[in-house]
């Protein structure tokens, strides 16, 4: 879900990528403004890892 894709229009899933959206989830997961369903899609894992 989170991923971006480079100028050649490929995805870019980096190690850094995935851990700013893992971040990123955690932040609005731990604000109320996303469930953990939701912050775990954004994340790209399954919610019970989540």
């Amino acid at each position: 879900m989170c991923s971006r894709r480079n100028r050649t229009g490929f995805k870019a899933n980096t190690t850094l990528g995935q851990e700013l959206c893992l971040s990123a989830a955690m932040k609005l997961y731990e604000l109320g403004k996303l469930s953990s369903g939701a912050a775990a899609q954004l994340a790209s894992i399954e919610r019970v890892v989540f």
